[in-house]
């Protein structure tokens, strides 16, 4: 995470936030992983990748509601436009 904020780079930061989602939700803990995905969408919150994250953990953990409202964010940021 450090190197990425120092870099500046808001697109670096959300692949750092996305990475240690991905780590954190590998280990079961859902709590560090919500807060790395969320923390990346506050910067970035059409990052599909992201989104992804957050839907799956939102299955994951038995919150259906919110793993789906997640998804159909996501499939509105991959749905071409007319």
């Amino acid at each position: 995470m450090r190197s990425a904020e120092r870099s500046g780079s808001r697109q670096w930061q959300t692949f750092a936030m996305e990475a240690n989602e991905n780590l954190s939700s590998a280990r079961g803990d859902w709590q560090t992983a919500r807060i790395f995905a969320e923390q990346g969408l506050a910067m970035s919150p059409r990052e599909a990748n992201l989104l992804g994250c957050r839907a799956l953990l939102g299955y994951q953990v038995g919150n259906f509601d919110a793993g789906e409202d997640y998804l159909e964010r996501l499939l509105e940021n991959v749905r071409p436009s007319p």
